[in-house]
């Protein structure tokens, strides 16, 4: 038996984005194609250039004012049936789903947790437990 041995195909970007398998994103000097998020109102961009853009015309405020007691008392929370706390879908809150998910777990006088494969977002007071 006779071993094939396979073929490079060497092309230019050029080629490539004619092709539609990479999307070439030029910019000003300097311009990374890296993701960038903002941590003001949780956008997300593939190069520091559109970032940089976004990032002097952002109006949202920061995040860390988002996850005070009193911002997320504010969110729809809906009672348990069967037992006390409140839960919201958690795409009612990602930045709180992303908080639960990295370890912060308390917020004020009540407890977080996640629940369905991070389907909902649980809460309950802590004098509660």
């Amino acid at each position: 038996m006779k071993e094939e041995k396979e073929q490079i195909e060497y092309v230019t970007i050029d080629e490539l984005e004619r092709r539609g398998q990479v999307i070439y994103h030029p910019g000003p000097p300097g311009n990374i194609i890296k993701p960038c998020y903002c941590g003001n109102c949780e956008a997300h961009f593939t190069c520091t250039a559109d970032y940089n853009l976004h990032k002097k015309k952002c109006k949202s405020k920061p995040i860390r004012n988002r996850l005070l007691p009193a911002a997320l008392d504010t969110l729809p929370w809906k009672p348990f049936r069967k037992r006390k706390g409140e839960w919201i879908f958690s795409n009612q809150s990602t930045l709180l789903l992303q908080a639960i998910t990295t370890g912060n777990t308390r917020f004020g006088n009540y407890r977080y947790w996640t629940g369905e494969d991070n389907k909902f977002i649980c809460r309950e007071k802590i004098g509660s437990l």
